[in-house]
């Protein structure tokens, strides 16, 4: 811990011998570092972190007799699962999620955003599985900064993140507008010494990133880094102070081959990271980025700053974009139709802001159970079955309102609800062999959402095969 000390008082003395308190070094708002890729790089070693503590979060201390999962006579006194009927999207919705001819010039490039239900990424891995399946090569373009996070996947290796630096998400914002990145997020730190590590190969180890853009804002004074490669010597870096309505600044980072590890660390200055993005040595067929996180909702959208998220994209950055929201919006009590639309329709405006001409599909909220109070065990049937149905009519609600408003913006619908077959599907879901829903009625099991992600690979066009079959037929309402 000592030598650490140490080393960063000489970092800091170095930066301030190379023009930490003047213009001449590394000024630009657009700067390139180049390095000499190294090979056979040994795997990343995450720095220890002495005296931290993993905080779990708290939780309702709860009896297991204050409730309990329905039995056969609660499930068999439900009504028939009551959902829309799942309507076959619009070709002109999809247009540009269709599969390109093999070598293409540029690559396909499709975002899929939305909360803990796509964050694991099991769907990802199903759409993924398919487009290998039919010849495609798959690969990341933009890597979220929610990545470390409990319940995201992340496309790297392997990732190392210093408890200084804060997450910070727009659909939490306080304020109408933020400055986010594509994700709908920003990485934030004031203390000396944050850093962010990066095993940027994939689980075969092999390297293919040749370059990488980080897109940041430094402090009223700037910000002094160490930028370092392959477990080469890093370099040190200034970043010059930029005023609040400036556009990001980028720093690229390339080498002359492909790059295995990339570590960053601030040591001096207030620093924001909005967004990560690679650059392979040869472009994947498809560039599929996850956008996803837990407790995420359509909000982000309508608070996320459009003119921020433009200077980072390219033009016609997306082809196309996946939207998966409604379970946190269903969640808030007492649950409120209008000041969901509402937000529903905001969101989606500034998603349009932001990508403007990308092909666009809404994909509705899975069905959601609950547990039976201890309370509701002498009620009558009837209310039993609201009880159990709560949240599934929620749900429903919420589906109909994204269909209501699509239109409006392009964009396509698929109701997850009815595709698991409509109010009250979970329990049977969860009943299955083996179980295709969560316990806690929620979220899905792996192989629940292997088939989800299969049955919308179906609506986006790009199966080769046909979808497991689900275990009953969903009956109409």
């Amino acid at each position: 811990m000592l030598s650490l000390r140490r080393g960063a008082r000489a970092i800091l003395c170095l930066l301030a011998s190379l023009g930490w308190s003047g213009p001449n070094f590394a000024e630009a708002r657009e700067l390139t570092l180049r390095f000499s890729a190294r090979s056979n790089v040994p795997d990343l070693s995450c720095p220890s972190v002495p005296g931290a503590v993993l905080r779990k979060p708290a939780q309702r201390a709860t009896r297991i007799t204050d409730a309990r999962m329905p039995d056969a006579a609660d499930l068999d006194a439900l009504p028939a699962p009551a959902s829309l009927p799942q309507e076959t999207v619009p070709a002109q919705y999809l247009r540009r999620f269709k599969l390109p001819p093999r070598n293409a010039a540029a690559p396909v490039h499709i975002g899929l955003w939305g909360d803990s239900h796509l964050a694991a990424g099991f769907v990802g891995d199903a759409l993924t599985q398919v487009l290998r399946s039919r010849g495609y090569t798959v690969g990341p373009r933009w890597v979220s900064l929610a990545m470390g996070r409990p319940g995201v996947r992340t496309p790297l290796r392997k990732v190392c993140i210093s408890p200084q630096w804060s997450f910070e998400t727009a659909y939490k914002a306080r304020d109408d507008r933020l400055k986010v990145g594509p994700d709908l997020a920003r990485l934030h730190t004031r203390k000396r010494d944050s850093w962010l590590w990066l095993d940027l190969r994939g689980t075969d180890r092999r390297a293919r990133i040749e370059a990488v853009e980080i897109f940041y804002q430094p402090g009223q004074r700037g910000a002094g880094l160490l930028v370092g490669v392959d477990d080469a010597r890093a370099r040190p870096v200034r970043l010059s102070p930029a005023r609040s309505n400036e556009p990001p600044g980028r720093l690229r980072i390339q080498v002359d081959g492909a790059m295995s590890l990339l570590k960053l660390r601030v040591m001096a200055g207030e620093l924001t990271l909005y967004g990560i993005r690679l650059q392979p040595a040869e472009a994947p067929d498809i560039e599929l980025d996850l956008m996803a996180y837990p407790s995420a909702t359509v909000r982000g959208w309508a608070v996320a700053d459009p003119k921020t998220l433009r200077a980072m994209l390219d033009e016609d950055d997306f082809d196309a974009v996946v939207l998966a929201y409604g379970t946190n919006e269903g969640n808030v009590a007492p649950f409120a139709l209008k000041g969901y639309e509402r937000t529903l329709e905001s969101g989606l405006n500034g998603m349009r802001k932001a990508i403007p001409a990308a092909s666009c599909l809404l994909v509705g909220p899975t069905d959601r159970g609950r547990l039976l109070p201890i309370r509701t065990q002498k009620a009558s049937q009837e209310a039993r079955s609201t009880e159990l149905l709560h949240y599934a009519r929620i749900h429903q609600e919420i589906a109909e309102t994204q269909a209501r408003h699509a239109a409006a913006v392009h964009c396509g619908v698929w109701r997850w609800q009815a595709y698991m077959g409509g109010q009250g599907s979970i329990y049977r879901w969860l009943l299955e062999t083996p179980p295709l829903a969560a316990a806690d009625l929620i979220h899905l099991t792996p192989e629940g959402y292997r088939r989800s992600g299969l049955a919308l690979a179906e609506v986006l066009g790009w199966n080769a095969q046909t979808p497991p079959a689900l275990p009953f037929e969903p009956r109409p309402p």
